[in-house]
């Protein structure tokens, strides 16, 4: 009887299923296992590339899972992932990720307002500036240890000291004497604390977030979310950004020529207005990604129309960073090739950075962007 049900479950899936129109594998459409087959390929999630391909075949709008549609529109991803928008974040697919308490992992909009606020000022411009001092000390530290490890192996992984390097910094700014210390302070042992006390001695405006809102649960979420984000996916952009200038010789030569200007004066401040640089971190963060994976949204009533495509409400619709950052409709036929001459026309630049899913969007891109 069981083995019935999903025969027929997937019989329903691909006929009668609300979904059963839009454009993409029969298999995908027709049961989760496809989708979960290419998730642990070898003990390694290649899905992203799979969606890419399903895309290249089938159109801007695809039938990914039973009940989920992935985009590559530009307009389509700026619409579903507007500042205002009404698509709120699909609770089943944050859950899966043990954040859903934080402000990540918020499925509605003014709630995350809400959490997000009091964060800010933690991630000004100015608060993050006041870490030059420490990151420094850090970097100082990086280079010393990949000159030990070069002399000791003639070779050294620096994916592997960047996560080491950016996991050092957060959890040094988070916890020891950054612009988040007073987190560390107050919250050694949240039990003998009340949650208005824990606020008042952060500094937590309490007027932009009802007492209710912060929890254990939240707060552990956010400083995990934080911490995952900011050293992980650093490390691993920084790392493929540095891979793409060595190992080419021209977008080298023209780093180094800008670097030599600053005639060895290099701090934050400085290096922020060298204009080819910017260009190559920027192109590093297309090419890094970010979370690589889809962006899920849950259609609003009374349902939405893409590309033609009617997408009835609840259902989830997509985009990954991975397909938007290869659409040639955006980038050009060299999608593919480290090119920081994209982003050094301003007008050029402005239009471009609409499209970078890196950080996500709007007013749930990542606080940490700058």
């Amino acid at each position: 009887l069981a083995l019935l049900y999903h025969v027929l479950l997937a019989v329903y899936n691909v006929t009668l299923h609300p979904l059963a129109r839009i454009p993409g594998p029969k298999l995908a459409g027709m049961t989760d296992l496809y989708q979960m087959f290419w998730c642990y390929h070898n003990g390694r999630s290649i899905y992203y590339r799979k969606i890419k391909e399903m895309h290249d075949q089938f159109g801007p709008v695809v039938r990914i899972s039973p009940h989920e549609v992935s985009l590559q529109d530009p307009e389509d991803c700026l619409k579903i992932y507007a500042a205002h928008s009404n698509y709120s974040k699909d609770t089943a697919f944050y859950q899966t990720m043990g954040i859903e308490h934080g402000m990540f992992g918020s499925r509605d909009n003014v709630q995350h307002r809400r959490l997000r606020a009091p964060w800010q000022p933690f991630f000004s411009h100015k608060a993050i500036s006041k870490l030059d001092g420490m990151i420094q000390s850090k970097v100082d530290l990086l280079c010393t240890q990949l000159e030990l490890q070069l002399r000791q192996k003639d070779a050294a992984s620096i994916q592997h000291l960047l996560h080491s390097l950016s996991s050092d910094i957060v959890s040094h700014a988070s916890a020891v004497d950054g612009s988040l210390r007073a987190l560390d302070d107050e919250f050694q042992d949240v039990r003998h604390h009340s949650l208005v006390e824990i606020m008042a001695a952060t500094h937590l405006p309490r007027k932009t977030l009802a007492p209710s809102i912060i929890t254990r649960d939240v707060l552990v979420d956010e400083l995990h979310s934080f911490t995952v984000a900011g050293s992980f996916n650093t490390g691993s952009i920084g790392a493929t950004t540095l891979f793409y200038i060595l190992t080419n010789g021209d977008i080298h030569r023209r780093v180094m020529q800008e670097l030599d200007s600053l005639q060895g004066n290099i701090t934050h401040a400085r290096v922020e207005k060298l204009p080819y640089m910017a260009a190559c971190i920027k192109e590093g963060l297309r090419l890094g990604y970010g979370p690589i994976g889809r962006l899920p949204r849950v259609v609003p009533e009374p349902g939405a129309i893409f590309q033609g495509h009617r997408i009835p409400a609840g259902y989830t619709v997509g985009a990954s960073s991975y397909v938007q950052h290869h659409n040639p409709d955006i980038w050009g036929e060299d999608h593919a090739s480290f090119n920081p001459d994209r982003w050094l026309d301003p007008a050029r630049d402005k239009r471009l950075g609409r499209h970078l899913l890196t950080f996500g969007k709007d007013s749930r891109r990542c606080i940490g962007q700058r």
